[in-house]
């Protein structure tokens, strides 16, 4: 590897950690070390657990406005 090479794995390994994104969240560098660990502990990967919350917020939602979403649309 050049020296070159190098300095730019080296910059781009610095922007990560400075830009560290997980599941279009934003999250910082500590709180997805604090997502890991909680999925470590609880035997699951974060897009697991993502799923499921992402699945339980919808059907609680679909519960809360049902009569609304049974509802015939109104014509334009």
């Amino acid at each position: 590897m050049t020296e070159a090479e190098a300095k730019r794995q080296q910059q781009r390994r610095a922007w990560d950690a400075e830009h560290l994104r997980s599941i279009g969240t934003k999250l910082t560098p500590v709180e997805l070390a604090r997502l890991d660990a909680y999925c470590f502990r609880i035997r699951t990967t974060r897009y697991s657990l993502l799923r499921t919350l992402v699945l339980e917020e919808l059907a609680a939602y679909e519960r809360e406005n049902r009569a609304t979403l049974d509802a015939p649309r109104a014509a334009p």
